[in-house]
């Protein structure tokens, strides 16, 4: 979460606060130096606590509730900062419009009356004001949000779909994060909405854990529960791998992978690993491929192999659903090399957790990173899916905009 891409915007963000500072306090050269001073020192000061604060993660040093209260001020002072900006830009924007709007009406400039406050005094209120609002969606961000499950129905039309299967209802589920879910009253509330929609079918699209197989204590009943008609699949997600903790030895490692797929199949479920299996009714079959974490991102592992999964499946198996956690994969190696999957079903991005959908309106620091970041895409006959995430990075406990997800697929035959 705190990478060099977090660090980036964070600058950036703060370079523009900084040059909107300079223009409100134009007139007061002195309080502008004093001011200026203070937001660059505290800009780099909020830099060196991310990273420190990275690093007690990293070593499993704060509490979830630190990690919480840290979250909550993150979100309370940018987003401050961001509705603070663009509040007086957009104020600066109108009155510049209007003078020259209305200066090309009359022929003449127009002279603008004088203000009742200063740039500065506006700024100063605006922000009082959005510190308020900010504060209050980070409190409600990092404290109801995080349980908000929404469910979302999908249908897709497959021309190659058996007939046998024409109806069937699929529900994809990811990124739980076990470790970071304190409510286990609203997880078990979220998992038995799963199955009030009565799946066929429930796929499990990796990052069960944030950093070892320990998270899963006090989970196993609820996760176990999880029961569907076809099985419960699952893939493995770049968390799953313990690759963001320290072990003392590479044989450690190996075994906290080992433990996590056992816990898993203990729950009933059914790891694909770099595998396949079939789905049959009849003489009809699908095809259901798992892969391990695989990512264009050079940041994130590529364990995944794709034709090691694929070698062997069966021909009549015409319709092919593949589980691979991180969206990227789908682009650089799943259409290229295996065009008869119809479907792949991922999550990872989180929606970055913070954005904004509204209607046709979908907005998300993820579209920076990711082309494919929520929701459902298609090109050619191929489609993608991305998942929002069940549950939330531990780095940052936090979802505004972005809530946690279920989605409900239901497969039918044909044409759209």
């Amino acid at each position: 979460m705190f990478s060099l891409f977090f660090l980036i915007v964070i600058f950036s963000l703060d370079t523009l606060v900084g040059f909107t500072l300079r223009v409100a306090y134009k007139t007061q050269p002195e309080k502008r130096k004093r001011i200026l001073r203070w937001h660059i020192f505290l800009t780099l000061g909020f830099v060196a606590l991310l990273v420190l604060y990275r690093v007690s993660i990293e070593y499993q040093i704060l509490s979830r509730a630190s990690r919480q209260t840290i979250a909550l001020i993150f979100v309370w002072i940018y987003l401050t900062k961001v509705l603070s900006m663009l509040i007086f830009a957009l104020t600066w924007i109108v009155r510049k419009s209007y003078k020259t709007i209305a200066g090309k009406a009359v022929g003449k400039p127009i002279d603008s009356p004088a203000p009742s406050i200063t740039r500065a005094q506006f700024l100063e209120k605006v922000s009082l004001a959005t510190g308020g609002i900010s504060l209050g969606l980070g409190f409600w961000g990092t404290n109801y949000s995080l349980y908000d499950y929404q469910v979302r129905h999908i249908t897709l039309h497959l021309p190659t779909l058996p007939t046998a299967f024409d109806g069937l209802r699929l529900a994809q589920v990811s990124d739980i994060h076990a470790g970071s879910l304190a409510n286990k009253l609203a997880v078990k509330g979220g998992l038995e909405r799963i199955l009030s929609e009565k799946p066929d079918l429930i796929c499990f699209t990796g990052d069960l854990v944030n950093y070892d197989s320990t998270e899963l204590a006090g989970f196993e009943h609820l996760f176990a529960s999880l029961k569907a008609p076809l099985g419960v699949f699952s893939c493995l997600g770049n968390h799953d791998y313990g690759d963001y903790r320290a072990w003392n030895s590479p044989t450690e490692k190996a075994q906290n992978l080992q433990t996590l797929l056992h816990a898993q199949q203990k729950f009933g479920w059914k790891p694909l690993v770099d595998s396949h299996t079939y789905l049959e009714a009849g003489k009809d079959k699908i095809a259901l491929i798992g892969v391990g974490n695989w990512s264009k991102i050079s940041r994130f592992p590529r364990y995944g192999n794709l034709q090691k999964a694929y070698e062997n499946i069966n021909p009549e198996a015409t319709t092919q659903i593949l589980l691979s956690h991180d969206p990227t994969h789908w682009d650089a190696q799943v259409r290229p090399q295996t065009p008869n999957i119809a479907l792949m079903l991922a999550g990872h991005t989180h929606g970055m957790q913070m954005g904004i959908e509204w209607g046709s309106l979908r907005v998300s620091p993820a579209q920076l990173l990711f082309e494919q970041w929520a929701g459902l895409y298609q090109k050619g006959s191929q489609y993608l899916y991305v998942n929002r995430g069940f549950g939330y990075s531990d780095a940052l406990p936090v979802r505004l905009g972005i809530l946690p997800e279920i989605t409900i697929f239901t497969l039918k035959k044909g044409e759209a």
